[in-house]
């Protein structure tokens, strides 16, 4: 049962809990993104915009099953459970037949399309409807199981609300209501019959998996975000590390060159700060791992180019040739990050920033400019570049492209 129904202004709450969903919704799309990407690269072996567009769209739509189920929590003082409402668990199927037919007794038969439990029928029906759908055509389930799903996940909300969230409330401040479920689970099966003429332009998983292996043009868009997930993988890589260190050395009691407290995870991050050292070695240990020991074995291309089938062309290349290219791109943000932990009062520290900064800025805009998007590391390194599917044998059983093994 929503808000509204539990006697909330119906128009007011059914916006409020609209615009929460697409706030929230957006939101976990948005830190989502890259995520969503590297999956579909794996998955599919490129990015599908429809199925991008429908990730944001399952966002919206699950924020939109807890505000308008859930949300706005009520504030609580002493005494507040008596003050409410009754809220005893409404189980006669159907029995907003009753309530319906007795509100609109003795008026026209038009009342019913402004009548406010006809209303809130009809949308917890609504509600429900993109559930089907979702699940039969975006995540490619049977018939059965989602509307199966959507029942389940409806008798959830009911138990949620009847509980109090599981004892977070001391009582129910929503009506658990057996019309609900039946009313959610009807709108599941609409959803579920519409799917395929309402979201028949969203292509299959399977469909799209089918053609994973098969190589594809170099692009700079490719290319550029290889190089966006080998920064990103470094950072998360490196602030991981050194938090981790820094709540090891905190509960062992033991204290880090210069003065340490309680508040270590948060100096640690503190460029120049006493944690500088640990920060130091937590950066080039993320650069190891992201850069130089990819460049060791298989292709030897980075992380990040590996996620989206890109590595270098032809035999594979000496070691050293290997390094020496992982130095020019992973390693100058590498050497930049620790210098600037171990130096950031020196005078000579902005300098090096920015001049690292430019090249790195350089080695993005040079991408397209350069022959077959290789960009200025594999340039500088005499190295082309390829997709990593267009070096592998077919499969002669499969008729297709075998496995990457990188």
């Amino acid at each position: 049962m929503t808000a509204a129904a539990d006697g909330g202004c119906t128009v007011g709450f059914w916006i409020w809990s609209g615009g929460v969903a697409l706030l929230i919704g957006g939101l976990a799309f948005v830190l989502c993104f890259i995520p969503i990407l590297v999956w579909q690269y794996r998955r599919f072996g490129r990015p599908s915009p429809a199925r991008v567009v429908g990730a944001a769209a399952v966002g919206v739509y699950g924020a939109a099953l807890v505000s308008y189920t859930m949300l706005p929590l009520p504030q609580t003082s002493p005494g507040w459970c008596s003050r409410l409402p009754d809220k005893t668990p409404q189980l006669v199927p159907f029995h907003f037949l009753e309530v319906v037919g007795r509100e609109l007794s003795g008026g026209p038969p038009w009342g019913i399309l402004s009548n406010f439990y006809a209303l809130q029928v009809v949308f917890n029906v609504l509600l429900f409807v993109p559930w089907g759908i979702i699940m039969r055509r975006y995540f490619s389930r049977g018939f059965l199981v989602a509307v199966a799903s959507g029942f389940l996940v409806s008798l959830t909300i009911e138990a949620t609300q009847y509980t109090g969230i599981w004892g977070v409330y001391e009582c129910a401040y929503r009506l658990a209501d057996v019309d609900d479920l039946l009313m959610n689970t009807l709108g599941a099966l609409l959803g579920a019959l519409l799917a395929p003429l309402l979201l028949w332009w969203m292509p299959s998983r399977d469909g799209l998996a089918a053609g994973r292996n098969l190589p594809r043009p170099v692009t700079s868009r490719r290319r550029w975000f290889g190089m966006v997930l080998d920064g990103a993988l470094f950072l998360v890589l490196a602030y991981l590390i050194i938090a981790a260190t820094a709540l090891s050395i905190w509960l062992a009691g033991f204290a880090a060159p210069g003065r340490l407290d309680s508040s270590i995870i948060t100096g640690l991050l503190q460029p120049g700060g006493p944690g500088s050292p640990v920060a130091a070695e937590g950066f080039i240990l993320a650069g190891l791992l992201v850069f130089y020991l990819p460049a060791c074995f298989g292709s030897g291309a980075s992380l990040g180019q590996r996620i989206v089938w890109l590595g270098p062309a032809g035999p594979r290349a000496p070691l050293l040739r290997r390094l020496w290219r992982a130095s020019l791109g992973g390693g100058l943000l590498t050497a930049g990050a620790v210098l600037t932990a171990l130096f950031a009062d020196s005078p000579w520290i902005g300098p090096l920033q920015l001049l690292i900064v430019l090249v790195l800025g350089l080695s993005l805009v040079l991408v397209p400019f350069s022959r077959g998007n290789r960009g200025l590391s594999y340039a500088l390194s005499g190295t082309e570049l390829a997709d990593a599917r267009s070096t592998r044998q077919p499969d002669a059983a499969q008729g297709r492209p075998a496995e990457p093994s990188d």
